[in-house]
């Protein structure tokens, strides 16, 4: 094997081992479950941490956690979609505060195509591009990014993000949730 396989081998071992230490810590610990899903979607949210949090397996995990322990997935849906709004905010922020300087610090000064395609994909959908790039994991960050570079009006944005945070919360914690439910049923 090359060093680079090597290299991504240990790379998905690491991260595969931090979802597993994750999910059965919530399942030990089901009063912090909450707070542990606010903060992985305030970090899947922010750009840079977003890169280093892989909430999508985390969240199914916690989903299939509470399926299996007959708990409602509500608390934890709106702790999920709370942590998104905070971290899209967060992100927005900084997109007002630093506007055109945030291309003059890294990862943007060394990959300045991200800006250029979140100003594109931004321009061409508006707020939707808000609620559809909670999709996509490679955008998801840089969209709140941009809508405050681009002075995006505060109230639109909140409105678009939260309702995205709903949506994406909803999807990322009932997958598991509904997928044990069936298996459950089923076994």
């Amino acid at each position: 094997m090359t060093s680079n396989v090597i290299g991504e081998h240990m790379f998905a071992e690491f991260y595969s081992t931090w979802i597993a230490v994750i999910i059965s810590w919530t399942d030990a610990h089901p009063a912090l479950a909450m707070l542990i899903v606010f903060m992985f979607a305030f970090a899947e949210s922010v750009v840079l941490l977003a890169i280093l949090v892989p909430s999508t397996l985390i969240f199914a995990g916690i989903g299939a956690i509470y399926a299996t322990a007959g708990d409602t997935l509500l608390l934890l849906w709106l702790a999920g979609s709370l942590g998104a709004l905070c971290g899209d905010a967060f992100s927005f922020g900084l997109g007002r505060i630093f506007k055109d300087d945030v291309q003059s610090y890294w990862p943007f000064r060394d990959r300045p195509e991200v800006l250029t395609y979140s100003r594109a994909v931004f321009r061409e959908w508006g707020w939707f591009a808000l609620i559809a790039s909670k999709f996509a994991f490679g955008i998801r960050p840089f969209i709140p990014l941009t809508a405050g570079i681009l002075a995006m009006p505060t109230r639109v944005f909140l409105l678009a993000s939260g309702v995205a945070g709903i949506v994406w919360a909803g999807v990322m914690l009932g997958t598991g949730f509904v997928l044990a439910r069936a298996l459950l049923v089923l076994f």
